[in-house]
């Protein structure tokens, strides 16, 4: 017989850096002639901020190493 725990008192096989490990935030957004640029929170690494670039054929890559981190 299942027994009833008090609210969020029950072990969970979930928890919440699995949930939020993989979320991606985007932030600040800047145009440069036909470039789009934008700053990307990233927990997977480290919770590192990374600018991306968004070219005129639509092609993304990191403008930052991946060493670095462009958090304010």
């Amino acid at each position: 017989m299942a027994a009833t725990a008090p609210y969020v008192s029950w072990d969970s096989p979930i928890s919440v850096s699995m949930l939020t490990a993989s979320r991606v935030t985007h932030g600040q957004l800047f145009t440069d002639g036909d470039r789009v640029l934008w700053t990307e929170s990233r927990p997977y690494n480290a919770g590192r901020t990374a600018i991306v670039e968004c070219d005129a054929n639509g092609d993304l890559q990191d403008v930052t190493p991946d060493d670095f981190d462009a958090r304010p």
